[in-house]
């Protein structure tokens, strides 16, 4: 089984290209001992770009003129 979108997350998470979780080696999804371990995912973007729900999006142009 593949990891799920919340392994990376997790205080279980084994942080091995071998093993899925250190409770759960096969995988479960859902996860009943899902623990969060309270990380979040930085989002870099460049000048002119935000994120927008999960979306890097072009803020736009702002000219100013005299």
């Amino acid at each position: 089984m593949n990891k799920t979108l919340q392994c990376d997350r997790c205080l279980n998470n084994a942080h091995s290209p071998y093993l899925v979780c250190a409770i759960h080696p096969e995988g479960k999804d859902p996860c009943p001992d899902f623990e969060d371990d309270g990380s979040t995912e930085e989002l870099w973007c460049p000048d002119g770009y935000n994120f927008v729900n999960q979306e890097l999006v072009k803020l736009p142009t702002q000219h100013h003129g005299k």
